[in-house]
């Protein structure tokens, strides 16, 4: 589920239906909540109002809840993890969202440790008889669309210690979408003399063009990014882009 949110006049849209809605209302959207979460505000304005960000991560948080509903057919308690470099009133946020989307939080765990726990279970490092006594030390990095950790973590016996963690708050994959999308918009503004940017509807299209270039980047030595429905003036149908 993408963390976007989408608040239209008559409900609240999160995840994908709401990343594309937002192409035409992105002054509805909010997505990169995390980075604000312990704020008394999310950065931006939306529908005109300032909203708390852990009220938005709510809105998240229980559609992850209803999709539990759905599957399992009855309510859970949650353990929610957050990025290791979160400060107390960041968790305490995290938890009151958690609260307000219906879950029973029985605890907040560092996102690292909650990798670390996953690759202990699979490969038997958190069960003592398993382990024979040998120590495992693991480099986890966890980059996101908003939030990049990493951690110098050692399973022991059935002991997870975190020995070493950090992280950058505002580095992740919505940054270099904006990268690549400026990147889009200068040359298109050097070709064409139109400034992409200063259309909100174009730039918020453009991002979403941007984000889908780099996944096919990740696999291809170029791509082609058609601007046709993002700049709506009938010029510059495509761009090529090379890794």
């Amino acid at each position: 589920v993408p963390s976007a949110v989408l608040f239209d006049d008559a409900r609240t849209i999160v995840g994908e239906e709401a990343r594309l809605r937002g192409k035409s209302h992105p002054e509805r959207l909010a997505a990169c909540i995390k980075r604000d979460i312990g704020a008394p505000f999310y950065s931006q304005t939306i529908g005109g109002q300032r909203l708390p960000p852990e009220v938005i991560q709510a809105c998240i948080l229980n559609k992850l809840r209803q999709n539990v509903l759905s599957s399992a057919g009855e309510e859970c308690s949650a353990v929610i993890a957050v990025p290791a470099y979160f400060n107390d009133a960041q968790r305490r946020a995290t938890a009151e969202a958690g609260v307000m989307a219906g879950f029973q939080v029985m605890d907040i765990l560092n996102e690292p440790a909650a990798a670390a726990l996953a690759y202990g279970e699979q490969t038997g490092y958190l069960f003592p008889e398993d382990c024979l006594g040998r120590g495992h030390y693991l480099l986890v990095y966890d980059l996101g669309g908003g939030t990049f950790d990493v951690s110098i973590i050692e399973l022991n016996a059935g002991i997870v210690d975190v020995m070493a963690t950090t992280g950058n708050n505002f580095l992740g994959g919505d940054d270099f979408d904006e990268r690549l999308a400026n990147l889009v918009a200068d040359e298109f503004q050097k070709q064409h003399k139109i400034d992409l940017r200063s259309d909100h509807r174009a730039w918020a299209r453009l991002l979403q063009a941007a984000e889908q270039a780099k996944i096919d980047l990740s696999a291809a030595p170029f791509t082609t990014l058609s601007l046709e429905y993002i700049a709506e003036t009938g010029k510059g149908k495509a761009l090529h882009i090379r890794r």
